[in-house]
């Protein structure tokens, strides 16, 4: 990518404020983008281009809907904010999303899955994500102080879009979370720390820990009893 459509991007997402995930996918969708029209320039590539290009991340890369809209929304982002287009920007096409029904666990197997832990960081982890209703990437920004034991409140300094929130705190969540404190063994700020008391990385660490607690037979034998009651409520 030529440096000073690159440098015009990336100033354009930092005045957004917009975090080094969102920048980084941005960019690797852009690049690609503008790999695929080597040899021409941005200001000569055409609506039609365009969408020859999208249907070759559908047929031939075969690419999903979701995966394919976010990099038109990269384009789009481009043309409008960084390069002026020879067509208008709003003509850009928008993949249909299927909808799907996500799953949905029992009360009953949601305890199950937090039971089927191994350690109390990994429990305090899981209520805390189901308690509270948090993402991944406001759980690891948690700090101490954001436990307001008084009020009964979560303050979430993180959250979508670099807001601030507040969430309720169950008494339960809040004694599990007291047991858990006492297991650290470092003075930190953070309230789920890495292995040297530095702030827990934002990665699958907690994908991990839910696979793993799903597969446990405890889950299992739950799952089981659960749909096997479900099935006897339906056929009697």
């Amino acid at each position: 990518m030529n440096q000073y459509y690159k440098d015009k991007i990336m100033r354009e997402m930092q005045i957004r404020n917009w975090t080094p995930k969102t920048q980084k996918f941005y960019m690797d969708g852009l690049k690609y983008f503008i790999q695929y029209f080597k040899g021409r320039k941005p200001t000569e590539i055409t609506l039609d281009d365009i969408k020859n290009y999208v249907l070759v991340l559908k047929n031939h890369r075969g690419q999903g809907p979701v995966w394919i809209n976010m990099q038109i929304f990269s384009i789009k982002f481009f043309y409008s904010k960084v390069c002026k287009p020879c067509f208008d920007v709003r003509d850009l096409p928008k993949m249909k999303v299927p909808k799907r029904f996500p799953n949905v666990f029992t009360r009953e197997e949601i305890n199950s899955i937090i039971n089927s832990t191994r350690s109390i960081k990994e429990r305090a982890i899981l209520t805390m994500i189901y308690s509270a209703g948090l993402r991944v990437n406001e759980l690891v920004n948690l700090k101490l102080v954001d436990i307001d034991s008084k009020e009964m409140l979560i303050h979430v300094t993180r959250a979508k879009g670099n807001k601030q929130r507040f969430v309720p705190l169950s008494v339960k969540t809040l004694k599990l979370l007291r047991v858990y404190i006492k297991t650290l063994k470092y003075k930190s700020e953070w309230l789920f720390q890495g292995l040297r008391g530095e702030k827990m990385k934002m990665n699958d660490n907690c994908g991990i820990i839910f696979r793993r607690a799903k597969k446990s037979p405890e889950f299992v034998a739950q799952a089981l009893v659960t749909h096997l009651d479900t099935a006897l409520l339906v056929t009697t």
